[in-house]
């Protein structure tokens, strides 16, 4: 009772502080809940999303070895419903949520040249592209069910950082206006310097702010180059404390935040179409502009090509 009485007299001698603690403490609330509730709706859809897609490319691989199995003994009607159901369910593989750019293109090509020697090599990446998923899909299952202790605390915590982050970039624009008004008259010679160098350390925290956000609140798939490109935001946000130093090394760590931004976007990895993959071979022949090789070469082309692939892939 003290406690609370207490409480109230500080809120009639200080109500805008008063208003500002309780608005910050709903603030709060709403953020974490919010934040909480994107998170996991995020984790259930990539989990459905998963989902939708091992099943789609179980379907094919399971339509691709009926066809393989009966290709030689199919005739007339029955071989037309066959190859039916292959494109259909090839179709459905293609529109997977996570169907790889180099399976849709391998698919289409197949689609287009009713090519019966192309099934086993489609087979073997299907069946690649599905074991990866297949992977992720129990790594996030276990993390959501089975967390560690570590991760357990991380799940707890992760919804807290968006205010965090709001608070931080308050306490920066409080910062900004207590140094403005501890400013030397106008008059003086390094006042629009000074000016300029509050804007800009201003400015790098805010940016630092962004690149902390992008790297601890971003949920990413696991790809090539997605580690870099977390660990990069950090470090641009971790030369914030190179203003530790005085007001005078703001325009430089601005200028370095900057420089290593784009680095960012040259880590993105090598375009597929820029990499040989088993039936490369085919694509000139599709567009017209020249004729694909004739069988014996095709089939020793792909075989060369194929390893490649599937060392670029896993």
């Amino acid at each position: 009772m003290v406690f609370l009485t207490d409480w109230l007299n500080w809120m009639d001698q200080y109500p805008l502080r008063a208003a500002a603690v309780i608005a910050s403490v709903l603030l709060f609330v709403w953020l974490y809940v919010t934040a909480a509730r994107f998170w996991r709706r995020n984790e259930e859809a990539r989990l459905s999303r998963l989902r939708e897609s091992l099943e789609r490319f179980g379907t094919a691989g399971y339509e691709i070895r009926r066809q393989l199995a009966r290709q030689d003994g199919l005739e007339g009607p029955e071989e037309l419903a066959e190859n039916a159901e292959l494109a259909d369910s090839l179709l459905s593989c293609q529109a997977a949520p996570y169907s790889s750019s180099n399976l849709r293109e391998q698919i289409g090509i197949y689609l287009k040249r009713g090519d019966a020697s192309r099934l086993e090599p489609l087979l073997r990446l299907l069946n690649r592209e599905a074991h990866q998923l297949a992977e992720e899909y129990e790594a996030l299952l276990e993390a959501a069910e089975q967390p560690g202790w570590g991760r357990s605390l991380l799940r707890l915590l992760q919804p807290a950082l968006p205010f965090l982050l709001v608070a931080a970039g308050v306490l920066l624009g409080v910062w900004l206006a207590l140094d403005l008004a501890d400013l030397p008259p106008s008059d003086a010679p390094d006042y629009a310097w000074t000016i300029a160098c509050l804007v800009m350390r201003t400015a790098s925290g805010l940016f630092s702010l962004l690149m902390l956000g992008h790297a601890l609140l971003v949920s990413r798939r696991p790809a090539p180059g997605a580690g870099l490109q977390r660990w990069l935001a950090l470090l641009i946000a971790a030369l914030f404390a190179v203003h530790s130093a005085g007001l005078e090394a703001a325009p430089y760590t601005l200028t370095l935040q900057l420089l290593l931004f784009p680095l960012g976007f040259w880590n993105q990895g090598k375009p597929r179409k820029s990499r040989p993959f088993a039936g490369h071979y085919e694509l000139a022949g599709l567009d017209g502009s020249s004729q694909p090789a004739d069988s014996s070469q095709a089939s020793s082309l792909e075989k060369d090509l194929e390893p490649s692939v599937l060392h670029s892939r896993e």
